[in-house]
């Protein structure tokens, strides 16, 4: 029982413990990190991704997230209320991806382009994809060796939403309860449904699709999330500019509320509308095509 409790007890930040808690999850897709590697020298690489550990941890540690990968492939997963409890971290994993793509695009722009670099800035895009689910969290291992993890589905689920990101070519991706957490503080537009895997089911999925019957999984619609819905910028150009983005979507989302209400026909002539001033935009592309 003494080593049973030893195991289990959460005393403090270094001891063995698991505990089940409501986190989310974001990744971060480094989308081009294959091209540096194929393309300029490792210690080129290295120093690339310097800059872009340096935003990461400064945006962590402002927002209180943990990054509970390591660079893998091209993703990194970082995580809110796994370690303590954060009010309102859905909106928080929103704020963080906006924060953190403000400074990825400026060294993408403004560093490695001052600095030469900008054929290595051009290859790279930044991608963010958030769920927020139940998990199994804590320090696993020994206490010689351990790691902090998340036990969960969120890495199967996370990689669902950045192929939708991808196949539609947006930057930032949600799941519902994501998009319910931060509907007063971002602009929202409902893109697509996926089978998400149910929270607690561990497993390494490989093809879902082929065992999709021994799965757990439900149905989650799929949000992007657009400009932040608060104006913190005084300068009149900047205003109207912000109050733009804000209203971008609002025919887009009049036509999703009638698409949900199974009125295709009216719901298909706002989209084509929409698409009329917003030509190339693979979301509209995609309702426009569902419904014919």
């Amino acid at each position: 029982m003494e080593l049973q409790e030893k195991y289990i007890s959460k005393d403090n930040k270094f001891q063995l413990y698991l505990e089940k808690r409501r986190v989310t999850l974001v990744q971060v897709l480094l989308e081009g990190l294959n091209e540096w590697v194929h393309s300029i020298s490792p210690n080129e690489v290295v120093l690339l991704l310097s800059d872009v550990y340096d935003q990461l941890n400064t945006i962590c540690r402002v927002n209180g997230a943990s990054q509970i990968s390591y660079l893998e492939n091209d993703s990194l997963i970082i995580a809110l209320n796994a370690t303590r409890d954060q009010q309102k971290h859905e909106e928080k994993g929103a704020i963080f991806c906006h924060m953190l793509n403000e400074k990825l695009l400026g060294l993408k722009y403004m560093k490695w382009r001052n600095e030469k670099s900008q054929t290595h800035g051009d290859r790279m895009n930044f991608r963010f994809s958030i769920v927020t689910q139940e998990g199994l969290c804590g320090n696993v291992g020994s206490q010689d060796m351990k790691q902090f993890s998340v036990l969960s589905s969120g890495r199967h689920n996370l990689g669902m939403l950045m192929d939708v990101a991808k196949h539609l070519n947006v930057n930032m991706v949600c799941s519902e309860p994501v998009k319910n957490g931060c509907a007063k503080t971002f602009n929202l537009r409902y893109i697509d449904t996926q089978n998400l895997v149910d929270d607690m089911f561990i497993n390494s999925f490989g093809s879902v699709a082929s065992v999709s019957c021994n799965i757990p999984q439900s149905q989650v619609h799929i949000y992007e999330i657009g400009a932040k819905l608060q104006v913190e910028n005084d300068e009149w150009m900047y205003e109207l500019s912000q109050k733009e983005k804000k209203n971008e979507w609002n025919e887009y989302n009049n036509a999703t509320l009638l698409f949900f209400e199974t009125r295709y026909q009216e719901a298909l002539e706002l989209f084509q509308k929409f698409y009329q001033s917003k030509t190339n935009d693979k979301p509209t592309e995609n309702m426009i095509q569902r419904i014919d």
